[in-house]
């Protein structure tokens, strides 16, 4: 039996079809990268304007045809016509039909936020003006009135520690008087 001998290192090696691929590839990169990456940004810029032409082509093309066809077939124009009146009118009818449906459910909302004012206005028997509120408004109001009763209160003004005042508004200019 013929000895077999283990080298040094273990190491996997890759296939030589699978390295010459990667370095020709690489080699291309190299020599064309610029090129591609120049064509690729140009590719992405006109991508719009590419498009745009290409619709226009379609469309074109089309629209001869639909032309041919109807020309040979004149029946076939006015059936499709009479399809997209059809077609109209159902989108229509959905349309009103929806449209119904909301101003039902709106309605019924309505008066759902009526009744239930007038059951709330029901218990409270009816405010005039000039009458007092309730107990809970009473004590939540009292100290609001507390405040504005002091003679100096000014709530625009900020708290007392502040010493800033706003200036003297006057009908001449700063530069100079009045007469």
């Amino acid at each position: 039996m013929e000895e077999f001998e283990h080298p040094s290192t273990l190491e996997e090696s890759a296939p030589t079809i699978v390295t010459d691929g990667i370095d020709s590839g690489l080699d291309f990169l190299t020599q064309y990268g610029w090129y591609l990456l120049a064509g690729l940004l140009a590719l992405i810029y006109f991508r719009n304007d590419v498009e745009n032409a290409l619709y226009k082509i379609y469309e074109a093309r089309e629209n001869r045809q639909y032309m041919a066809k109807c020309k040979k077939d004149p029946e076939f124009a006015r059936q499709r016509m009479l399809a997209m009146e059809a077609a109209r009118k159902k989108m229509q009818d959905e349309l009103d039909r929806k449209a119904k449906e909301a101003a039902e459910k709106k309605k019924e909302r309505e008066e759902k936020q009526r009744q239930e004012f007038l059951e709330s206005t029901k218990d409270q028997g009816g405010n005039k003006l000039g009458s007092s509120k309730s107990a809970d408004d009473k004590s939540s109001s009292s100290s609001s009135k507390k405040l504005a009763n002091k003679p100096d209160y000014f709530p625009l003004m900020g708290g007392h520690h502040s010493g800033y005042r706003a200036p003297r508004r006057s009908c001449c200019p700063s530069s100079g008087g009045c007469g």
